[in-house]
């Protein structure tokens, strides 16, 4: 059988995004900023970028922090708990 584990890195990864959709992205707060002049938040989007989260799955001969799908899907997966 496989075991998957994931690194101490994919882990805080992991955790950072879980805490910040518990605290700024939950369901009544996305729905809000879909229903917004916009449709998304400028300030939400600079804190991913601050974060490392648009370049965690890119190699760092690309910009990124030498992530890949992994990381990306780590990610996403927090984000949903959101929705």
């Amino acid at each position: 059988m496989m075991q998957f584990q994931l690194t101490p890195e994919q882990a805080a990864l992991k955790g950072s995004v879980a805490r910040f959709v518990q605290r700024e992205y939950g369901f009544e707060h996305r729905t809000a900023i879909l229903r917004g002049p916009e449709g998304y938040s400028r300030a939400h989007w600079t804190t991913f970028a601050e974060l490392g989260w648009l370049g965690a799955g890119l190699g760092e001969h690309q910009g990124g922090y030498g992530g890949g799908a992994m990381e990306n899907a780590l990610i996403l997966e927090q984000l949903a708990r959101g929705l």
